[in-house]
């Protein structure tokens, strides 16, 4: 059994977990596992095809079956649950939930060395992560704290325990190095991201900005941008992104993005197994 991944990450946390096998008694993490495989590997499908790939369902699911538990790391059961209910109306087209990031956790302390966020303690409020340092071999458990207006951000986000990601809260942004709210549509902003979704600062001849809807989808965007989910055309109007497997030229006519080798639209994370 072989595999080929398209993009690296989060996407199947079992790669991170060592083999657990030899028992015929399921343990919490061989069932969360498998209920897992059962709801990601034929989700993986319709993105390889659309790619041009394979995608065998039962090697995927035999894959995460033997990586199933790691030494050291525990189930997080509440977050084992809400990763496999997010999973149900889950796309290939998205990044997978973030639930599923939390469903295994070690003991490693916030400050300490780490190979991967299964080693790392899980927090009472919040998630936690590995982060690696450019040059560095090994990584570091840092907490990640849930959202709030006041936190640092930018170049003040990260500390030797801590790891701050405003923007996991859609309703804020990160202005230089602390998190704001966003503004509503007809409020005062300043900054590119500053507004509300599906909306942006707009400003004239240097004075401050006005938060404007975006054009949806059939709009002109001559003078105000597409909406998140529309690209803008050469003739000036917003139409809505491509799926995997359709036509392309330019990285922002696509959902995910544009592989120029195929010129086709393929999704952002997307994990495809063969056979061998």
């Amino acid at each position: 059994m072989s595999r080929t991944t398209k993009l690296g990450g989060s996407l199947l946390l079992a790669c991170s977990l060592l083999l657990a096998c030899g028992s015929d008694d399921k343990t919490p993490a061989q069932d969360f596992a498998a209920r897992y495989g059962e709801l990601l590997c034929p989700r993986l499908t319709p993105c390889c095809k659309a790619a041009g790939d394979d995608n065998d369902e039962g090697a995927c699911r035999q894959f995460i079956s033997f990586a199933s538990a790691a030494q050291g790391s525990k189930l997080n059961q509440a977050a084992a649950d809400e990763c496999l209910a997010a999973l149900q109306s889950w796309s290939c087209e998205e990044p997978e939930p973030k639930a599923c990031d939390a469903v295994f956790a070690g003991s490693s302390a916030p400050g300490s060395g780490c190979d991967s966020s299964s080693d790392c303690a899980t927090p009472a409020e919040g998630g936690v992560s590995c982060h690696y340092s450019s040059g560095s071999g090994s990584g570091t458990c840092k907490v990640e704290p849930v959202p709030a207006v006041g936190q640092p951000c930018g170049s003040k986000g990260s500390t030797a325990t801590e790891y701050f990601v405003c923007e996991d809260d859609p309703a804020l942004y990160c202005d230089v190095d602390t998190c704001k709210a966003r503004a509503a549509l007809g409020a005062p902003c300043a900054g590119f991201s500053s507004c509300v979704k599906d909306a942006t600062c707009q400003s004239t001849s240097g004075a401050s900005g006005t938060c404007v809807a975006l054009t949806p989808v059939g709009g002109s965007c001559d003078s105000v941008a597409c909406i998140e989910s529309a690209y803008c055309t050469p003739a000036k109007q917003c139409v809505a992104k491509k799926a995997s497997g359709e036509p392309c030229s330019s990285f922002e006519e696509c959902v995910g993005f544009c592989d120029t080798d195929t010129g086709k639209c393929r999704a952002g994370a997307t994990v495809c197994f063969t056979k061998n």
